[in-house]
């Protein structure tokens, strides 16, 4: 399949985006020896990733491999090059890796419409702020596939 079919199934098949990050759950790793940041959205399914945006911006979409839905998103080089070139993220980031340290973590946020645990609460100001701003840049550069 080519780019641009590609992103014409995977922008028709994210039409409901908008609400999705809300309602479903989301799971946000960090792997601090590869400096990798990895959001899921929903339950885990086979996929495959896409890059988009930037080259510098070292960013893929994981993507359901049979529904072309977005479930996640991969940012290489996140706190080295990614948190840097997205000021307007920095303090949620930095707030976030303030309460969960520099290392390895993994959180699970529930979805908006369910109830939050103890350990959620604890997190949710800034990875709340994080999960929001992850759900309105997936669009921005999920953008670039799907043609003009």
């Amino acid at each position: 399949m080519d780019d641009k079919a590609l992103g014409q199934k995977i922008a028709s098949a994210n039409v409901d985006w908008g609400d999705r990050p809300q309602s479903e759950r989301c799971v946000v790793q960090y792997n601090h020896d590869a400096d990798i940041l990895y959001v899921a959205y929903g339950e885990p399914v086979d996929g495959f990733s896409v890059s988009v945006g930037s080259a510098e911006d070292n960013t893929y979409l994981r993507v359901g491999a049979d529904s072309f839905r977005i479930v996640g998103i991969e940012l290489l080089d996140f706190r080295r090059t990614f948190v840097d070139r997205h000021a307007e993220i920095r303090h949620a980031i930095e707030n976030l890796f303030a309460v969960l340290g520099p290392d390895d973590w993994k959180i699970e946020i529930a979805s908006t419409t369910g109830e939050a645990s103890d350990e959620e609460n604890l997190f949710k100001p800034a990875a709340r702020a994080s999960l929001d701003y992850f759900s309105n840049y997936i669009p921005r550069v999920a953008l670039e596939l799907a043609p003009a």
